[in-house]
């Protein structure tokens, strides 16, 4: 029993990180499509990823793996990098309304 606790722990952060960069990779082609080629694109999936591959990384049996816990979510369009956009978006539209 005491060797599977390592393998379960692998497995979990595998899983995690797989969906955090499938997650990712679509949250990014929604940046690409909306920003870049200027066309209609789905809306995105915010924290999900980000978190996931918080989790994986916490999780993972790998040495010093969880200290880079905060990764994922700077690295996701839905975390981070998205939710700061969002916020100047509002806040220049709170500002250009008020003039």
């Amino acid at each position: 029993m005491e060797n599977a606790i390592p393998l379960i722990r692998s497995g979990a952060a595998l899983l995690l990180l797989g969906v955090f960069v499938w997650l990712s990779v679509l949250n990014w082609s929604v940046f690409w499509r909306s920003f870049i080629r200027k066309r209609p694109a789905p809306s995105w999936i915010p924290l999900l990823g980000g978190s996931l591959g918080a989790l994986g990384l916490i999780v993972a049996p790998v040495s010093g793996a969880a200290q880079f816990w905060w990764l994922p979510l700077l690295l996701d369009w839905g975390s981070a990098p998205g939710l700061l956009h969002a916020g100047l978006c509002a806040a220049i539209s709170r500002l250009s309304e008020s003039r």
